[in-house]
Protein backbone atom coordinates (compact mmCIF):
# COMPACT_ATOMS: atom_id res chain seq x y z
CA UNK A 1 0.00 0.00 0.00
CA UNK A 2 1.66 3.59 -1.21
CA UNK A 3 2.26 5.83 2.03
CA UNK A 4 -1.01 7.92 3.07
CA UNK A 5 -0.05 11.19 4.76
CA UNK A 6 -2.98 13.04 6.91
CA UNK A 7 -2.93 16.89 7.16
CA UNK A 8 -5.58 17.70 10.22
CA UNK A 9 -6.13 21.38 9.09
CA UNK A 10 -8.67 24.34 10.45
CA UNK A 11 -11.95 23.71 8.55
CA UNK A 12 -13.31 27.05 9.42
CA UNK A 13 -10.56 29.27 8.35
CA UNK A 14 -10.49 29.91 4.78
CA UNK A 15 -6.70 30.64 4.47
CA UNK A 16 -6.25 27.27 5.34
CA UNK A 17 -8.91 25.89 3.14
CA UNK A 18 -7.14 28.18 0.02
CA UNK A 19 -3.36 26.20 0.39
CA UNK A 20 -5.48 22.85 1.19
CA UNK A 21 -6.66 23.44 -2.02
CA UNK A 22 -3.57 24.05 -3.24
CA UNK A 23 -2.18 21.03 -1.73
CA UNK A 24 -4.53 18.46 -3.59
CA UNK A 25 -3.56 20.47 -7.01
CA UNK A 26 0.20 19.95 -6.24
CA UNK A 27 -0.26 15.70 -5.07
CA UNK A 28 -0.80 13.92 -8.42
CA UNK A 29 0.14 10.90 -5.96
CA UNK A 30 -2.60 11.67 -4.17
CA UNK A 31 -0.81 11.00 -0.97
CA UNK A 32 -2.14 13.56 1.18
CA UNK A 33 -5.80 13.08 3.11
CA UNK A 34 -7.09 15.74 4.56
CA UNK A 35 -9.21 15.88 7.67
CA UNK A 36 -10.96 18.98 9.51
CA UNK A 37 -10.55 20.14 13.07
CA UNK A 38 -13.71 20.05 13.81
CA UNK A 39 -14.58 16.51 12.54
CA UNK A 40 -15.06 13.61 14.77
CA UNK A 41 -12.18 12.70 13.10
CA UNK A 42 -10.49 16.02 13.56
CA UNK A 43 -11.22 15.32 17.58
CA UNK A 44 -10.06 11.79 17.43
CA UNK A 45 -6.63 12.48 16.26
CA UNK A 46 -6.22 15.58 18.16
CA UNK A 47 -6.93 13.38 21.25
CA UNK A 48 -4.85 10.10 19.93
CA UNK A 49 -1.50 12.37 19.51
CA UNK A 50 -2.19 14.45 22.68
CA UNK A 51 -2.95 17.89 20.81
CA UNK A 52 -5.47 19.21 22.64
CA UNK A 53 -4.06 22.45 23.01
CA UNK A 54 -2.19 22.57 19.64
CA UNK A 55 -2.78 25.63 17.17
CA UNK A 56 -1.14 24.49 14.23
CA UNK A 57 -1.32 22.36 11.12
CA UNK A 58 -0.68 18.57 11.90
CA UNK A 59 0.63 16.24 9.84
CA UNK A 60 0.55 12.42 10.29
CA UNK A 61 2.40 9.74 8.96
CA UNK A 62 3.79 6.68 10.35
CA UNK A 63 1.51 6.63 13.53
CA UNK A 64 3.72 10.20 14.29
CA UNK A 65 2.27 13.91 14.48
CA UNK A 66 5.00 16.43 13.04
CA UNK A 67 2.97 19.84 14.03
CA UNK A 68 4.23 23.95 12.92
CA UNK A 69 6.86 23.75 10.63
CA UNK A 70 8.07 20.16 10.97
CA UNK A 71 4.28 19.69 9.40
CA UNK A 72 4.45 21.77 6.65
CA UNK A 73 8.55 21.01 5.74
CA UNK A 74 7.15 17.47 5.53
CA UNK A 75 4.17 18.47 3.52
CA UNK A 76 6.41 20.06 1.14
CA UNK A 77 8.75 17.06 0.88
CA UNK A 78 6.20 14.70 -0.46
CA UNK A 79 4.37 17.73 -2.94
CA UNK A 80 4.87 17.33 -6.39
CA UNK A 81 7.87 19.54 -8.07
CA UNK A 82 8.89 22.21 -7.92
CA UNK A 83 7.78 22.50 -4.75
CA UNK A 84 9.22 19.66 -2.84
CA UNK A 85 12.14 21.31 -3.27
CA UNK A 86 11.14 23.88 -0.86
CA UNK A 87 12.21 20.99 1.71
CA UNK A 88 15.57 22.32 1.36
CA UNK A 89 14.39 24.98 3.85
CA UNK A 90 14.97 22.82 6.47
CA UNK A 91 18.64 23.50 6.83
CA UNK A 92 17.25 27.01 8.50
CA UNK A 93 17.01 26.79 12.52
CA UNK A 94 13.95 25.20 13.27
CA UNK A 95 13.33 28.29 16.00
CA UNK A 96 13.24 30.69 13.15
CA UNK A 97 10.65 28.44 10.59
CA UNK A 98 8.84 28.25 13.96
CA UNK A 99 8.46 31.91 14.48
CA UNK A 100 7.48 32.25 10.81
CA UNK A 101 4.99 29.86 11.04
CA UNK A 102 3.44 31.03 14.16
CA UNK A 103 3.21 34.65 12.99
CA UNK A 104 1.38 33.55 9.93
CA UNK A 105 -0.50 31.22 11.74
CA UNK A 106 -1.81 34.29 14.09
CA UNK A 107 -3.33 36.35 11.49
CA UNK A 108 -4.45 33.88 9.51
CA UNK A 109 -7.95 34.64 10.17
CA UNK A 110 -7.16 38.29 8.72
CA UNK A 111 -5.13 37.00 5.68
CA UNK A 112 -8.10 35.78 3.83
CA UNK A 113 -11.76 36.34 2.81
CA UNK A 114 -14.59 33.26 3.35
CA UNK A 115 -14.78 31.76 -0.12
CA UNK A 116 -18.13 31.03 -1.79
CA UNK A 117 -17.14 27.64 -3.26
CA UNK A 118 -16.27 24.86 -0.55
CA UNK A 119 -13.18 22.70 -1.62
CA UNK A 120 -14.77 19.55 -0.67
CA UNK A 121 -17.26 19.85 -3.06
CA UNK A 122 -14.87 20.12 -6.39
CA UNK A 123 -14.30 17.09 -8.87
CA UNK A 124 -10.81 17.26 -8.15
CA UNK A 125 -11.03 17.06 -4.62
CA UNK A 126 -13.20 14.12 -4.29
CA UNK A 127 -12.06 11.43 -1.75
CA UNK A 128 -9.48 13.48 -0.20
CA UNK A 129 -11.58 14.52 3.12
CA UNK A 130 -11.86 12.04 6.21
CA UNK A 131 -14.81 12.71 8.40
CA UNK A 132 -15.25 9.85 10.61
CA UNK A 133 -12.59 7.06 12.45
CA UNK A 134 -13.91 4.40 10.16
CA UNK A 135 -12.36 5.47 7.21
CA UNK A 136 -8.87 5.88 8.45
CA UNK A 137 -9.11 2.07 7.49
CA UNK A 138 -9.45 2.82 3.87
CA UNK A 139 -6.02 4.58 3.81
CA UNK A 140 -4.15 3.02 6.63
CA UNK A 141 -3.53 -0.59 7.29
CA UNK A 142 -2.41 -0.43 11.03
CA UNK A 143 -5.45 2.06 12.20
Amino acid sequence: MKTAFLIVFDDECSFCSYWVDFIIRHDNKKSFFFVGLQTELGTYLLNRYKLQDIDSIILIDDNSAKIHSNAILNILKNMDKPYSFLYHLNVLPIKLLDYVYKLIASTRHSLSKVTDVCIQQREYSKNRFLYKIEELKEIHDDK
